[in-house]
């Protein structure tokens, strides 16, 4: 009798192997691939740049033994101070507010409208992929990738003008476009909605260039009108005194405007016949002749920046929300 002993071969179906990447966020992520790589090493880049500035500004600050400053005072610095570390600071916070407009022209603009502008989302929605998930795998990207980036680049630079600022007081302050449109929450904030601005314009338009420049002209307006609206963000104070004397806001405070009036209040100005005589005294005499007697400063004190920025951040997520809500029933709705 003899026994025949058979070898079973393992069916290579049930084998393990390997899974090589796929579904529809590395679709996406394979789409964007260029901008994202670009992105990603500007931020690496300007973030070591920050860091590094902020360790040669330490340095120097105890080299030199600079005391604190408060915010509300003048602490002039060594000359060699500011050209090595102050200098370099303003050029990276006058750089970073364009960050937001980028990202949202590159990342967020093309994300839709390369794929209709070419007719290719219409072989992704007739897959079993549902619209909703569609979408939200193509706009979870750009708007991770941005607020990353934006938060990342931010937060060194907000560090070294901290930094700077604790040395400096009311010289370096926050009340200009620089610092605030690159220091705090607010520059994320509006990284996430100039994004979410591209991707709408993308959704809405259909063509890559079209969809840009429509982002580019909407992102402008509204950051137009935040800067604009950004002194209601908090109550602001005014103070009132004699004509004559020198009437001025707490150090390190954003002054918004101020003016004369008469003693009943009433809103005055000095005449124009006042400003040629050549005494001080004359001058004034001149105008409190014509019923100028008080002034008013209007300001936010230093105390504001915080608050601002935190309102200032939440407002654009809430726009940016809004947007993406309007961009998905788009889709849902409307997309063809």
């Amino acid at each position: 009798m003899t026994t025949t002993t058979r070898t079973r071969v393992p069916n290579r179906s049930t084998r393990p192997r390997g899974l090589p990447p796929h579904g529809l966020l590395w679709l996406v992520l394979r789409q964007q691939r260029l901008a994202l790589a670009v992105f990603a090493a500007a931020a690496i880049g300007l973030t070591l740049y920050a860091v590094q500035g902020r360790a040669a500004t330490l340095d120097a600050i105890t080299q030199l033994n600079l005391p604190p400053c408060p915010p509300t005072e003048s602490c002039p610095v060594p000359k060699a101070f500011n050209r090595d570390h102050v200098e370099p600071l303003r050029a990276l916070l006058s750089l970073l507010p364009l960050l937001p407009m980028a990202l949202g022209l590159f990342l967020g603009g093309p994300v839709f409208s390369q794929e209709q502008e070419s007719g290719t989302h219409r072989m992704v929605l007739s897959q079993s992929v549902t619209r909703g998930r569609w979408f939200l795998a193509k706009v979870s990207v750009p708007v991770l990738a941005a607020a990353a980036v934006s938060a990342t680049v931010t937060k060194a630079a907000t560090d070294w003008w901290s930094l700077v600022h604790g040395r400096m007081g009311s010289d370096f302050g926050w009340m200009s476009w620089m610092p605030y449109d690159a220091i705090g929450p607010a520059p994320v904030a509006r990284a996430v909605l100039m994004v979410s601005i591209g991707i709408a314009c993308g959704v809405l338009l259909r063509r890559t260039v079209t969809a840009m420049g429509a982002t580019a002209l909407t992102a402008g307006i509204l950051l137009v009108a935040l800067e604009q609206s950004r002194r209601f963000f908090r109550p602001m104070i005014t103070t009132d005194g004699p004509f004559g004397r020198p009437l001025l806001p707490p150090g390190g405070s954003w002054e918004y405007d101020r003016g004369l009036t008469t003693a009943t209040g009433a809103p005055a100005a000095v005449p124009e016949q006042c400003s040629p005589l050549d005494t001080t005294d004359k001058y004034l005499g001149c105008a409190r002749d014509h019923g100028v007697t008080r002034q008013w400063v209007t300001y936010h004190p230093h105390s504001d920046l915080w608050p601002i920025q935190y309102t200032e951040a939440a407002i654009c997520l809430t726009a940016a929300a809004a947007v993406l809500v309007f961009a998905w029933w788009w889709t849902r709705r409307r997309l063809r």
